[in-house]
């Protein structure tokens, strides 16, 4: 049956309904019998189009998955959702059971919207203040799912849909005498979004946490060089280290995205995400969509294999009367370099990145997510740390480093292995002085990054910032260094132990 003898088929009912319905009429209550028929009518008729469009796609699909070497399975979250729930775009996927209470809460919405005015009952409004009853009702399912290796990638392909439902009710401040309520006013607004979805999982992949997804075209793009216009009129990006933009962004990826035009993608560690936005991909289309998905990935997996061999292919060290040595085999060449010639805004940048590098790779060299948060903080090899502090006090005569940092944080009260959460207000507190004393802030307002000294005319421990994690919106504002400090105060009582 296709959607044309649905069609029809609806419109006859409806027709009949109709005729049906004039004798309710004449009843008590007719007309509120007749509406209810109706809507029920409606209902059914919507989701029997809806539920056999489904169908006939599921059908399709399956017959692809054979053909492309996949398995395919009509449900099954537990195929899919332990690998990708803490992605950013399938965040707040329900179980099928939450799923089925969720639609019921609709249905039960929707006919309280008829009854509400029919009989008055305020105390609904008083639990829609509360939250309880007319809160938004969130429905997201994850169905057709597509499994297999394919050139030994792990890759699942699925379709996403998400609904949300919400049901606002407020007080009316005029009214007429037709309403059997006046003071109450019901209305429905529902959101929904559907999408292909292909997730790769690669241990060769060693991809930073970002989501690139669809700029809104009443929005502004955020997170983008103002020299890149074209890309960020398509994308808006959004990762947790600003100095990936720079690194894994290249311009041949930014020209693949471009020639696309319209897909999305998320990444952290060794999983990349790829769907068209609010974009359900038709069967047939379903093969050339995994291979430019593929191609996607091959551009990532081409970019972080050259950052990877950047800083770690093994180089014999420039000065031998230095040991810099590395728990993750990192080669601090390309650092030394610019430290020697003075270059100290390209080596705060290269700190940067050699150490969120480090912090996305194990010790037998797996991916992980990578970032300047505490837990990670907590375990960044104590050798490395030494080495990039040692490099800075040497070349900059000891007025650079972490260590002339932690030092001057410490003069001024700071205990770095003391801190926790309770003490947020002392830590902001001397961390703002801290700011003041290295000069990444004037007058209690901050610089912008690229309004800070880079010269050795610079007030001591001014460098190294670590730019991108503690800077906002392009000021210096690394209000959680001392986060460091503490990892360098432990690994001070290890190396003396």
């Amino acid at each position: 049956m296709n959607d044309k003898k649905i069609t029809l088929i609806s419109w006859i009912l409806f027709g009949l309904l109709m005729v049906v319905g004039y004798k309710f009429l004449l009843l008590p209550y007719g007309s509120f019998l007749a509406i209810v028929i109706f809507l029920i009518f409606q209902k059914s008729v919507s989701l029997y189009q809806e539920k056999y469009q489904e169908k006939q796609r599921t059908i399709k699909l399956q017959e692809i998955a054979i053909t492309m070497g996949l398995d395919f399975y009509k449900k099954g979250d537990e195929q899919i959702v332990p690998i990708v729930q803490d992605m950013q775009v399938f965040q707040g996927i329900k179980p099928v059971m939450k799923n089925l209470l969720n639609d019921f809460r609709v249905s039960f919405c929707t006919l309280a919207r008829i009854f509400l005015p029919l009989i008055g009952l305020n105390i609904l409004f008083e639990l829609n203040m509360s939250g309880k009853v007319f809160s938004g009702i969130e429905t997201r399912k994850i169905r057709n799912i597509f499994k297999g290796k394919k050139q030994e990638v792990l890759v699942m392909i699925c379709d996403f849909y998400t609904k949300e439902t919400k049901f606002p009710i407020t007080k009316k401040t005029e009214f007429t005498s037709a309403d059997a309520d006046p003071t109450v006013s019901v209305n429905v607004s529902v959101t929904k979004s559907s999408q292909t979805v292909i997730v790769f999982v690669s241990e060769n992949l060693h991809l930073p946490e970002f989501s690139l997804t669809k700029t809104n075209k009443i929005g502004k793009s955020l997170g983008h060089s103002q020299s890149q216009p074209q890309f960020s009129k398509l994308y808006n990006l959004q990762a947790r280290e600003q100095i990936y933009y720079q690194q894994i962004f290249s311009e041949r990826i930014r020209a693949f995205y471009e020639a696309e035009q319209n897909l999305c993608t998320e990444a952290k560690g060794d999983r990349l995400i790829c769907y068209r936005a609010n974009t359900i991909i038709q069967p047939q289309e379903m093969q050339s969509f995994l291979e430019t998905g593929f191609r996607a990935l091959e551009l990532f997996k081409e970019k972080t294999q050259e950052i990877a061999s950047a800083y770690t292919t093994p180089s014999a060290s420039r000065d031998d009367s230095n040991d810099f040595s590395s728990a993750r085999r990192i080669n601090y060449t390309k650092l030394q370099d610019l430290l020697q010639a003075g270059k100290w805004k390209e080596a705060d940048q290269e700190t940067t990145a050699i150490m969120l590098y480090i912090l996305s790779i194990e010790e037998d060299g797996s991916a992980i997510e990578g970032a300047f948060d505490t837990e990670s903080m907590t375990k960044f090899p104590c050798t490395d740390l030494h080495t990039i502090d040692q490099l800075w006090m040497k070349y900059s005569q000891g007025r650079f480093g972490f260590s002339v940092q932690k030092e001057i944080w410490q003069n001024l009260g700071g205990q770095p292995d003391k801190y926790h959460w309770k003490e947020t207000i002392a830590v902001n507190r001397i961390t703002w002085q801290f700011m003041g004393r290295v000069g990444w802030s004037k007058f209690s307002l901050l610089r912008k990054y690229d309004k800070l000294i880079f010269t050795l005319d610079a007030p001591p421990g001014h460098l190294p910032v670590l730019w991108g994690e503690w800077t906002i919106g392009g000021y210096a504002a690394p209000l959680d260094r001392w986060k460091l400090f503490s990892r360098m105060e432990t690994c001070a009582k290890q190396f003396s132990s």
